[in-house]
């Protein structure tokens, strides 16, 4: 079966912001479905998850926080699979407490493991991208590979997330 053609938006679904319209690419309305979504001040899957949790052990599930996509030739690429979390106030961030997150999904929760899992499955890196609430920080690591934490502006942010890319394409 041929792949789907989502350059187009022929009623297909945006593989963003999960809006299923024909004029998902449209610059004016794309980032509406977003919006909204991410102005609720409740949990919308709070009922959900945790229901899917009383399954039982062995029965895994996660959500996934963001995969970044490209469209190659009209198709949309995985390029990364990152998981977030926000810290809120002012203060300078501690290396310490960039490594008690890490260790947070390293250590006691498997979701750095089934992260790393679901990207390799679709030939990409994973990474762990702690952000303050205001934006004007951001903390990248890579949990493919592990290595440092990387701290970035706003900008520096931007043009990483834009950089990223397959070798394979």
């Amino acid at each position: 079966m041929a792949p789907k053609d989502f350059s187009t938006g022929d009623g297909y679904q945006c593989p963003t912001c999960g809006r299923v319209r024909a004029d998902w690419a449209n610059e004016d309305t794309k980032g509406q479905a977003v919006l909204i979504k991410t102005k609720m001040p409740y949990d919308l899957l709070a009922e959900y998850r945790t229901w899917r949790r009383g399954f039982g052990n062995k029965l895994y599930a996660s959500d996934i926080d963001q995969i970044e996509w490209r469209i190659v030739d009209g198709i949309p690429v995985p390029v990364a699979l990152i998981e977030m979390t926000r810290v809120t106030g002012t203060k300078r961030v501690p290396v310490a407490y960039l490594e008690s997150v890490l260790k947070r999904y390293t250590v006691r929760d498997p979701k750095s493991q089934l992260t790393i899992n679901a990207a390799a499955h679709m030939g990409i890196d994973a990474y762990l991208v702690i952000y303050r609430e205001n934006l004007e920080d951001f903390w990248v690591y890579n949990l493919t590979w592990g290595g440092a934490w990387q701290a970035k502006t706003q900008q520096q942010y931007r043009d990483w997330v834009s950089s990223l890319d397959r070798k394979s394409l």
